[in-house]
């Protein structure tokens, strides 16, 4: 396949995941995103001198991580912008020597994540089951298949940051500052307004959607690389 077909694939993924994220076909790519969302949120705090007690998703399409101490506007951060930089690594590494592994390391950590912080069955069981399914396809599948996956999963991580976001108005109205939301809590703290922070966000994950296709256009990430 050429760089202009993938690219193409690619799109019609994007599309795909974006039209159907609210219906049942996308719900197993959700509570991935979702774990990822948190476990951003997890490492930072322990980056940061922080203590994680659990972490904690649900079928309901909710996610926590309880903790203790740490860099309180890292944390916060560290959602969504772990959502991206994940989802950038499981894209990027599919163009290098490691692409053959994504599958089966992104299992792993699943599992060490269930084994370090995840204290519900819920959240447990899905870790365990996808976490075994990954690391399954990455030794059974080989190729563009597997390159398709590993991309598929990452690209859902980036639009996970793109979608939510852009459901952030709708959601701040509702909660009126009770929700608690990663953006209103880094309102208080800094006093920059909630959807600001979620601009932010947007803005980094188009970006980086862009150094992606570029990636795939060109074989580099930045438009000046190797010309």
């Amino acid at each position: 396949m050429n760089s202009f077909s993938e690219l193409l694939l690619i799109l019609l993924l994007f599309t795909l995941v974006w039209v159907f994220w609210e219906s049942i076909f996308i719900y197993p790519i959700k509570l991935l995103t979702i774990l990822f969302h948190e476990a951003g949120h997890a490492l930072a705090a322990v980056a940061t001198g922080g203590k994680v007690k659990a972490i904690v998703i649900n079928k309901r399409l909710g996610g926590l991580t309880l903790h203790q101490g740490g860099n309180r506007f890292l944390i916060l951060n560290a959602g969504y912008l772990g959502s991206i930089l994940l989802g950038f690594l499981f894209f990027y590494l599919t163009y290098t020597k490691a692409g053959e592994h994504v599958l089966t390391l992104t299992g792993l950590l699943m599992l060490l994540l269930a084994l370090l912080w995840v204290k519900t069955a819920f959240t447990m069981g899905f870790c365990i089951l996808t976490g075994m399914l990954l690391i399954a396809a990455g030794v059974f599948l080989t190729g563009a298949l597997e390159n398709f996956i590993a991309r598929f999963i990452g690209l859902s991580c980036i639009l996970y940051s793109v979608i939510e976001i852009s459901k952030y108005r709708k959601m701040l109205e509702y909660c009126r500052g009770q929700c608690g939301t990663d953006a209103e809590q880094l309102q208080s703290l800094t006093g920059v307004h909630a959807m600001g922070w979620a601009i932010a966000w947007s803005i980094l994950s188009f970006g980086v959607l862009l150094m992606l296709a570029n990636l795939m256009i060109t074989g580099s990430l930045f438009l000046m690389e190797g010309r």
